[in-house]
């Protein structure tokens, strides 16, 4: 039977162009060395490859998570240890001024020590991690809590009979030194403090000189700002209340921050920040009787401290324990993965090798067989 040249000639076409595409394919997998490039390579592989990737992406975020959640806690532990100490500090001191060996010079001092307390307490309060209020609640670009120790624009005015007289400023606060502006609630006029006025920084009062330039009301009246020590400490108005959460595994969900009212509210209701104003105050007023108060208040906002910490330790050690967990199971599924998808090189080369030569075979066939023309045929 006689076969026609160009059924010949098609016929080789296609064993080429089967040929060459086995060489890309063989090409493709050596490159970027994948067993499956297309789903119908390995239907079945595709879809445990499909499950395996879904799998990593998820151990993943997870590990992302608890990596995350255990650095915010780092941060948390970190302020929490500080307020203890310093809390244990102003047990300590509240030791010293009940005791009925010092006096009252004695008691103002550790008053003084008692404020800076505070105040570094507040500081803890507000601390932050990657520019985010730890102790805010959800709430974590504003600062929990803020200071009151600024008068700004108080009014006052006297009477010629005021004259060389203390007046009281509120809040009766101790005043900063350094810090006191009096003028002139119409004019501006700015007086001198020691020519027109004292000031009792102790005590909290104004004392303006007859022998001054500031005349009495009326009709004159004044303003005068000052900085005190603190007199409140105001929360944020937005709220400080909210838990922040990181899924840590497949069913495993953790609370990774500690609100400012776990940390700060004492059973009465009160926070330790005015325990310590009040402690303050009775040192301030050499009242033996309220420092006695003050120190059970302590020990409260000192063992509430303490157990916070302990719930910070108890989760650091839980997500310790569960990281290495998720590292071995991430190592596993790429494992897994591996085997579905990548490609064996040894393999893969041999059989790019013998494509190869199958293909420069062809080649070579074709060229002998669709070089004849009509006059091989007529010979």
């Amino acid at each position: 039977m006689r076969i026609p040249t160009t059924l010949s000639s098609n016929n080789l076409l296609s064993h080429i162009e089967k040929s060459a595409t086995r060489i890309f394919w063989n090409n493709q997998r050596i490159a970027n060395q994948k067993r499956i490039q297309r789903p119908s390579d390995d239907p079945i592989g595709t879809s445990k490859a499909i499950k395996l990737h879904k799998n990593i992406t998820f151990n993943e975020q997870w590990i992302e998570n608890a990596t995350d959640a255990l650095s915010w806690l780092n941060s948390s532990e970190i302020p929490v240890t500080n307020i203890i100490d310093l809390l244990t500090t102003a047990s300590v001191t509240a030791v010293k001024g009940a005791s009925e060996t010092i006096g009252q010079d004695a008691r103002l001092a550790l008053g003084d020590v008692v404020n800076q307390l505070l105040e570094d307490i507040v500081s803890e309060a507000n601390t932050q991690f990657k520019g985010k209020y730890i102790f805010g609640g959800f709430e974590t670009r504003d600062a929990p809590y803020t200071i009151q120790n600024t008068v700004t624009d108080q009014a006052f005015s006297f009477a010629a009979a005021q004259y060389d007289t203390a007046l009281n400023l509120s809040p009766p606060a101790h005043i900063l030194s350094g810090t006191v502006v009096v003028e002139h609630a119409t004019t501006g006029t700015i007086y001198t403090e020691g020519v027109d006025y004292t000031i009792d920084y102790r005590n909290g009062t104004i004392t303006v000189l007859s022998a001054g330039s500031m005349p009495s009301f009326p009709p004159d009246n004044y303003l005068i700002d000052y900085r005190t020590q603190i007199y409140d400490v105001d929360v944020n108005p937005i709220g400080i209340t909210g838990e922040i959460k990181r899924k840590i595994g497949d069913s495993e969900i953790i609370t990774i921050n500690l609100s400012g009212n776990e940390l700060f509210n004492l059973s009465s209701g009160e926070k330790t920040f005015d325990v310590l104003m009040d402690f303050r105050d009775a040192l301030y007023a050499d009242d033996t009787n309220a420092i006695i108060q003050s120190m059970t208040k302590i020990e409260e906002a000192i063992k509430i401290s303490r157990a916070r910490l302990e719930i910070i330790g108890a989760k650091q050690s839980r997500i310790n324990s569960i990281l290495p967990q998720l590292d071995l199971r991430d190592t596993q599924l790429r494992a897994d993965l591996s085997q579905v998808e990548d490609v064996d090189m040894a393999r893969e080369v041999a059989d790019y090798e013998k494509n190869q030569i199958a293909f420069q075979s062809i080649l070579q066939m074709s060229a002998r067989i669709l070089r004849l023309s009509l006059l091989d045929f007529l010979r």
